[in-house]
């Protein structure tokens, strides 16, 4: 599912980015954002220049806003979704892009992506990301068990330690660790990892 190459977003340039934190086992489309929802998380708005506007104006306050894409396997996120939190620096976005795969655990379909949280707005229009993409990813996994929807976890190492860099400039860093995440709690199924996780 991922490996090598695959194992990374890339930019719009076609250079390796940040590597994938998660993979999700859902029913469907429906199931999985209504989970999201249930967590707190909502679908970003389309990218037009009302919202750009928008932005413009609102800042942070603007917890909607579009999401700049992101590439895995060639494609573009399926999905882009935002959370609106509070940590230690003042008010925050989590963010979520996901991608629809071809592959399925215990019948049920299996979606990747990567989590970012977003601490402010530079140049009036580009949100300042945060350099530590697991804490990121770790504050996801926890609005869903928040919410009781997590029904198996474990974690995997996908890729070496990393530090990495953004298209804009910006850079961060990984230990390179996937979270694998049953959601859909149908029978038979079992996460491809050894030791389930007991963390965050």
């Amino acid at each position: 599912l991922v490996e090598g190459n695959n194992a990374f977003t890339r930019t719009m340039l076609g250079e390796p980015e940040q590597p994938l934190g998660l993979a999700l086992v859902a029913g469907d489309d429906a199931s999985l954002l209504s989970s999201l929802h249930a967590a707190g998380w909502q679908r970003a708005d389309k990218v037009n220049l009302e919202n750009i506007l928008r932005l413009i104006r609102q800042g942070m306050d603007y917890t909607r806003a579009p999401l700049a894409p992101a590439f895995w396997n060639g494609r573009i996120n399926d999905f882009a979704l935002e959370k609106p939190v509070q940590s230690d620096r003042g008010p925050a976005i989590l963010t979520l892009r996901l991608w629809r795969t071809a592959y399925r655990v215990g019948g049920k379909p299996v979606y990747v992506g990567i989590a970012r949280e977003y601490e402010g707005i530079q140049w009036g229009l580009l949100h300042r990301v945060s350099p530590d993409v697991d804490a990121a990813t770790e504050n996801l996994v926890h609005s869903f068990k928040l919410k009781g929807q997590v029904q198996q976890q474990c974690r995997l190492h996908l890729v070496d330690p990393m530090v990495g860099e953004y298209l804009m400039g910006a850079r961060f860093f990984s230990r390179g660790e996937l979270w694998l995440l049953d959601l859909a709690g149908a029978p038979g199924i079992g996460l491809p990892c050894g030791t389930p996780s007991t963390s965050p």
